[in-house]
């Protein structure tokens, strides 16, 4: 498990490894899916860890997110030998987990919830409590998820859990006091204080949501301006 823009590093190395080993890539790979299954071939699969967590000096504190799923899929999005026996390891040992069978859209979906948190977070200093005490950005975060979903889910390019489907169908005072609530417990940190320790991941996610998004056709004005930062550094 690495961070995305480690992947550049990592790869010859994978692919330097002889044998029928199989690669589990366990992390963000929004946008870079196919070009990971194409360098690779069938030895890729893919996964995301239900798990949120922060550094505290040398100890790792860190906790399973019951609302979401460790999620895991193959590059053809079948439901194969491989991944159900991971899968029933994973459930063995505690994680609530799922396969999905478009894990790119899942991706997507993900980054579409995760970035602007993390784009508010910033604008809050990275500060949980902070972001709980200005409504106003809370429900800017919010539409921009909303209008995320509702571009990706119109063409069918982003697999959007349940759970989240329902939370951004409420009204926005709703879905925005839930958030209010969950930055203001410590699940406010160990959910999200890794968005501040990878800011050039949450870069990257931005950017691949972006991309995703324009070429839906759809207008996302909330979500254009919480990551106006993004486009002014040119990334």
């Amino acid at each position: 498990m690495v961070q995305a823009p480690q992947l550049d590093s990592v790869l010859p190395l994978v692919q330097a490894i002889s044998g029928e080993h199989d690669v589990l890539f366990f992390g963000n790979t929004a946008g870079r899916t196919r070009e990971l299954a194409d360098a690779l071939g069938d030895r890729c699969l893919f996964g995301f860890p239900g798990v949120g967590g922060v550094l505290d000096g040398h100890v790792v504190r860190y906790v399973l997110i019951r609302q979401q799923k460790t999620t895991l899929g193959e590059p053809t999005g079948k439901r194969s030998e491989r991944t159900r026996s991971l899968e029933a390891l994973l459930i063995q040992a505690g994680f609530r987990t799922a396969i999905s069978g478009d894990h790119e859209g899942w991706l997507l979906g993900h980054a579409a919830f995760v970035v602007p948190i993390a784009f508010a977070l910033a604008r809050a200093d990275t500060d949980p409590a902070r972001l709980a005490a200005d409504r106003g950005l809370l429900r800017q975060m919010v539409r921009a998820t909303r209008q995320a979903f509702g571009a990706l889910t119109a063409t069918g390019a982003a697999e959007i859990p349940g759970n989240l489907r329902m939370l951004y169908r409420l009204p926005t005072a709703f879905a925005a006091g839930y958030w209010r609530r969950v930055m203001a417990s410590p699940n406010g940190e160990l959910w999200f204080g890794h968005t501040s320790a990878a800011p050039q991941e949450m870069d990257d996610m931005a950017s691949a949501l972006t991309r995703a998004v324009r070429n839906t056709g759809r207008s996302t004005p909330d979500l254009d301006a919480l990551l106006e930062p993004l486009r002014r550094s040119g990334t």
